[in-house]
Formats: C-alpha cells, structure tokens, sequence
C-alpha cells in the first residue's frame, strides 16, 4: 500500500529522481573513455574467440581455464554490435549498470525488513555505482563484471524465496507457493548462467545454500510451517536442475580447476587482509590515495559496523515476540549477507591467492561489501527515522505460535495474544511501506 500524505507524494517524486541520477552516474562510469585503450593480452584473447563458431569456442575453452558461457554471450552481443574494443566492452559496463539494479532491489527487501526509509538501497546503489573495483571491471572485455551480476542476481532471487519472507501466509489466503515461481526460475536459469560463466561462481552458490540452510534451520527452532522437510527436500531439488544443467561441462571443468595454474602467494594474516581491503576499496588501480589507511580502515570497519546494525535493529515485532529476534526482520538478513561478502574470502585466504591474478576473484564479493557498508547507519539510529521518510505501521491481527486471535481493537500484547485463538503459526503485523 502506498504511502499518503506529503510526505509519500514527496517520497515517490523523490525517490526515482534519486535512483536515476545514481544510475546516470554509473552510466557516465562505465562509458567514460571506454575505448580509451587497446585490447589488452586478456582481451585479445575474447576477441580471438569471437572469431571462432560457437562449438569452436567450446573447444577452445576446454583447453582453457574458463568455461565457455561468457564467450557464447558475448558472440551474440557482437553479432548486434560488432567486435571493436568499445562494443566488446559495452557488454561488461551494461552489466555494471544492471548490478547496480539488482543490489538496489536487495536493499529494498533489506530496509523493508530493518523498516527504514529509501536512504538504505540508495547507498548500496551509489556505493556500487562508484565503487573502483566494479568500475574497473566493468570496462574490460572479460567475464568478471558478469560473474558479479550474477551472484548478485542469485541473491537476490534466494532473499525473495518462501523462507525468508517475513510473514507466512495464514492457511487459505494465498502464498508464494500459488503465485507464478518467478524466484525458482530466476534462480536456476542465474546460477546455472554463473556455473558456465566461471569456474569460482561455486563459491557464491556454496554462500547461497548455506544462507538458506541457516533460514531454514532458524525457522525449525520456532516451529514455522515453512521448515518441513519437504521444503528442504524442494529446495536441494532446486539446486540440483543447475547441475543438471551444467553436467555436460562439469568433466572439464574438473580437470580445469585441478590443473589451475599456480599463481598465489603465502603472506601473513595481515598482509593478506590489506590486499584484499585495497581491491575492495580500490581496485586494481596502481595508483591510490595517499595516506591510504585511513580509506582502508573505513572498508573494513563500515561493514561490520552494517552487520552490527542489522544485529541490533529492532521492529514492533520484536517487542511481542522477542523469540523471533533472530529468525524475522533485518538481522535474519544478517547471515546471508555475511556468508555473501566472507565465504569468496575465505577461500582466497584458505588458498593464499594474493596476487593481481587472483585478487579480481573478489568481485563476486563487492555488491555484499557495498550493501553492508550502506547498512551502517542503521547502528546509529537510522531504524527510525532516515531523511525524509518513517515507517508506518498499520495493526493487523497478531498471532502467537500456537494460536490465531481474531481481529480485535486492543492493542496486542503477550497477555492478551492468547485468548479464545484457534492453532495456526504466528503472523506479525504487516508494514504500511511501499516507496
């Protein structure tokens, strides 16, 4: 329901201007100069490929580290465009420019669950369109820029699933379940683009499943219809078609990531944390701000200081049901998140994987960077009141986990929660909230 008053005609005028000016901006980014440059080594070899047919490329990737996805799709794009470097490289900054779609949709279903303003997914936006690293990247004619969209896209997907919605439908009132799975197929046909894209896509699909798994265990401690076995069983189903899909290449590819070239350092614990602050920060740019510890403190202290927000947020649900701190609203999105943002770490760590060559891996990482450190805010207040906009709140019938009260004019409070109720899971009051 649409917000009214001033303050919701200001909000939709507002709002979209804001988005399309951080939009405009990554745009101007992305395209800056973007043929500036020759091909570089890498380059040349996407354009190498582009030469050849489409089993061609498969042949040739077989014998490569890449699997063949990012070819295929790029042939098809210079089929529309051409092969020059510009019309090459428009493919990743038209990526760019998606992913920065894509994460401000995340924020929404963050600020949803955290219950503040637009300011939220407008940070994630603007802090992705004006990242270094992402910008970098998505100016060159390789897969990387790609491999970001992607993983933000099966995020994205995996957050709008059954188990993370913050209020399970009553029996008898319509559910995602009866709605077209336009989540299920987005989520299949992305990671199943990602598994043909590259190689290291597993590690965004390992911090996706273990993200639901976390979901789904934390709604079987407080006895959700929605953690059924069946629902497990559903989901490992749904994770098995991308599989599937990518069986026909998963032979090479295992012999592919078995004879990777060797190309990491052993560094120390904290040499190895300011290299990957400075890509996340920075990028593979060579020249940087200086003093620049300042700037890499900041990229490791915002984000933990966005996790520790949507630790501590509270919702009016929280003051009936406190059992349900952990499982609904913001810091149930707490995990997925972190798992997002430290899994490809952690295995650049477990792997020492600390050179130029390696280091770009943690693209797949930057949108989760970006959305955290644009929840900071939330530590200091911003779960009530942010900019020019607040939550409002419309009362709706409250239930407990055991029963069901009928609508009522009192105000819901554990001692009134359960009297005369029929037995049905809990459902909080709903958000009178849409930007």
């Amino acid at each position: 329901m649409a917000s009214k008053g001033p303050d919701g005609a200001r909000l939709r005028l507002l709002y979209p201007l804001a988005l399309a000016a951080i939009l405009l901006l990554a745009t101007f980014l992305r395209f800056y100069r973007l043929d500036a440059s020759s091909l570089w080594s890498d380059e040349g070899n996407t354009w190498a490929m582009l030469e050849r047919s489409f089993g061609e490329i498969a042949a040739a990737a077989a014998a490569d580290i890449h699997p063949p996805g990012y070819y295929w799709l790029l042939k098809g794009w210079a089929a529309l465009f051409g092969h020059s470097a510009w019309a090459m490289r428009s493919f990743s900054a038209l990526a760019g420019i998606l992913l920065v779609v894509v994460v401000e949709r995340i924020g929404r279903l963050i600020a949803a669950a955290a219950g503040v303003g637009p300011w939220l997914p407008l940070l994630g936006a603007l802090a992705v369109a004006a990242n270094p690293l992402l910008v970098y990247y998505s100016q060159e004619a390789r897969m990387y820029m790609l491999l970001a969209l992607l993983g933000a896209g099966v995020f994205w997907t995996l957050l709008g699933q059954e188990v993370f919605r913050e209020d399970p439908p009553l029996p008898g009132s319509p559910s995602s379940s009866q709605a077209p799975p336009f989540r299920e197929v987005s989520y299949i046909l992305l990671a199943a683009l990602g598994l043909w894209t590259h190689y290291s896509f597993a590690i965004v699909l390992a911090a996706a499943n273990l993200a639901w798994l976390g979901r789904w265990l934390a709604l079987r401690y407080v006895h959700s219809p929605l953690a059924t076995w069946r629902t497990l069983a559903a989901w490992i189903g749904l994770n098995l078609i991308p599989v599937l899909l990518f069986l026909p290449w998963l032979p090479t590819a295992v012999v592919s990531v078995l004879n990777w070239p060797k190309g990491g350092v052993a560094v120390s614990v904290p040499a190895g944390l300011a290299a990957t602050l400075r890509t996340l920060v920075f990028g593979p740019l060579h020249t940087t701000l200086e003093p620049a510890w300042p700037w890499l403190l900041a990229g490791a202290v915002l984000p933990l200081l966005g996790l520790a927000g949507l630790m501590i947020v509270r919702t009016a649900r929280h003051r009936v049901f406190p059992k349900t701190l952990g499982v609904f609203g913001a810091r149930g999105l707490a995990w997925p998140l972190a798992l997002w943002l430290g899994l490809p770490i952690a295995l650049m760590a477990s792997l020492g994987l600390y050179s130029d060559a390696f280091l770009k891996f943690l693209i797949t990482a930057a949108p989760a960077w970006c959305l955290l450190a644009a929840c900071a805010p939330l530590l200091g207040g911003g779960g009530r009141r942010a900019f020019f906009w607040r939550a409002r709140w419309r009362p709706s019938p409250w239930r407990s986990p055991c029963c069901y009260c009928p609508p009522t004019t009192e105000t819901p409070t554990p001692a009134t929660i359960t009297r005369g109720c029929q037995p049905i899971w809990r459902q909080p009051a709903t958000r009178n909230v849409t930007w």
